[in-house]
């Protein structure tokens, strides 16, 4: 989905852009998680399709004017991944610092 897309999407209904786009990151890195499957080959998609993920969320929190309740609540989500899913957690994390930066 275009980030651009999603920001006039909130201007045009005058949504809060800040809580779209952080549900967006919330539900990219969280429902990707719960959809993979068993087997080799789904962890290879899983694989190509984490670069992408960080990508898309990098992205996007630069956008956000608070980060805060980003942090908190990709906290959260981080206890409830696979915990032998590392490159997953490596991306939530890595989104977890690019927002923290911002409110530091």
């Amino acid at each position: 989905m275009d980030t651009s897309l999603i920001l006039e999407y909130c201007s045009t209904f005058q949504l809060d852009c800040d809580a779209v786009l952080q549900l967006f990151i919330e539900t990219l890195l969280h429902n990707t998680n719960a959809g993979q499957g068993q087997g080799d080959a789904s962890m290879d998609s899983a694989k190509r399709r984490h670069p992408k993920l960080l990508a898309k969320a990098l992205e996007m929190v630069p956008l956000l004017t608070s980060t805060k309740d980003l942090v908190i609540s990709l906290s959260g989500i981080l206890h409830k991944l696979d915990p032998y899913d590392y490159e997953m957690i490596e991306v939530v994390l890595k989104v977890i610092e690019r927002a923290d930066e911002k409110i530091t």
